[in-house]
């Protein structure tokens, strides 16, 4: 063999190794990227459930110091003997009056599109399942296929987004016409 070839061959061999070296830098590379893509999926699905849970307990608080603030009873005045409240008949509604028969506003009359609304207002990608906590704290009786019903109209109308499978957001660019 000629001495240039052999040198030649010799220079290949050389970037033979360095290409081999780089390439496996690039798939050792590619996986730990893969990896951390993964982690940050997981850890984005773990806030958006935390985050709903959150809500949901601050809910929770609202509503207990609501309603305990409301049901005590008003310390007695000073005296001997505690003034008499005047007596007060509960408003039965009157269903020829329009309003009077209209639900209290509390968190039980919500609708369920309003609670999965409620759910994805952080912006974020929310799983299902979280939706579904917080639809079914806030309104109990409710199942996941009145849920996931909810959740199709409201993909309907525009109004969220379903960028995979189990997973919600809102829709950012408005309801569709």
């Amino acid at each position: 063999m000629h001495p240039f070839v052999e040198h030649l061959r010799g220079v290949e061999a050389i970037e033979k190794d360095r290409w081999t070296a780089a390439d496996k830098a690039f798939q050792d590379a590619q996986q730990e990227l893969e990896s951390a893509q993964a982690r940050f999926r997981e850890a984005e699905i773990s806030r958006a459930v935390a985050e709903a849970r959150l809500l949901a307990v601050r809910e929770n608080v609202s509503s207990a110091e609501e309603a305990l603030s409301t049901t005590a009873p008003p310390p007695p005045e000073t005296g001997d003997e505690p003034a008499e409240a005047p007596r007060q008949t509960p408003q039965q509604p009157h269903h020829d009056q329009p309003g009077t028969h209209e639900a209290p506003t509390t968190a039980g009359s919500r609708s369920i599109e309003k609670l999965i609304i409620e759910a994805l207002a952080s912006g974020d990608e929310v799983p299902l399942s979280a939706i579904t906590a917080h639809v079914q704290r806030h309104r109990p009786g409710s199942d996941r296929k009145q849920i996931r019903s909810a959740a199709s109209r409201l993909r309907g109308k525009g109004k969220i987004a379903k960028p995979r499978r189990g997973i919600y957001r809102l829709h950012s660019e408005g309801p569709r016409t």
